[in-house]
């Protein structure tokens, strides 16, 4: 019996040496497991930081486009305010703004609410033309043609500003029609941030 007993007991601790061994892959590949677990995780956390840099990239480009875009719209107002016929000088004179146009708008249309409405739709909240040769001071407030410069329109707030420079022209009794050098200067409402 000591034979059969011991068999057994050889065959007891051979099963225990393999159920410890087999203890020990389980543990190995548990592990194994969790590693893969974490590079996934890791992987995917940094494919969603790529994916965020890359969205604000892209918004800070598309915020530009569109401040270029505002300012390219605001350049074709100018353009598009000097050639209304509120101002423009007669198809005589060519290109340029009408001065005494330009003061019977001030004094009687530029607080009319459809020009408001104009401006505003076209995000414009400043519009000022200003003699810059030959320079006179003081704005328009009487003292017109010797004037510097007339504020056509200005809801206020912040302001990006175009500008472009055209011929201020008056007629003159003595002169028929005198021109001078003027700068139209237009603000348009910047994005918000």
């Amino acid at each position: 019996m000591p034979k059969q007993l011991m068999l057994k007991i050889v065959m007891q601790v051979v099963n225990f040496i393999k159920t410890i061994k087999m203890i020990q892959k389980n543990k190995k590949a548990q592990i194994q497991i969790q590693e893969m677990a974490f590079v996934l995780v890791g992987i995917f956390l940094f494919f969603g930081l790529v994916f965020l840099g890359f969205t604000m990239w892209q918004s800070a480009q598309m915020k530009g486009q569109a401040e270029q875009l505002r300012l390219e719209k605001s350049i074709a107002m100018v353009s598009s305010l000097i050639s209304q016929p509120e101002f423009s000088c007669s198809k005589q004179q060519g290109y340029c703004i009408d001065e005494d146009k330009l003061n019977v708008f001030i004094n009687n249309y530029a607080s009319d609410i459809k020009y408001k409405k104009l401006w505003s739709s076209a995000n414009v909240n400043f519009i000022e033309i200003k003699r810059v040769y030959p320079k006179t001071e003081g704005a328009c407030q009487g003292n017109y043609p010797n004037c510097n410069y007339y504020v056509v329109y200005d809801a206020g707030g912040d302001k990006l500003i175009e500008s472009t420079f055209a011929n201020l022209c008056h007629y003159d009794s003595t002169y028929g029609y005198k021109c001078d050098i003027a700068e139209v200067l237009v603000g348009v409402k910047p994005t918000t941030k």
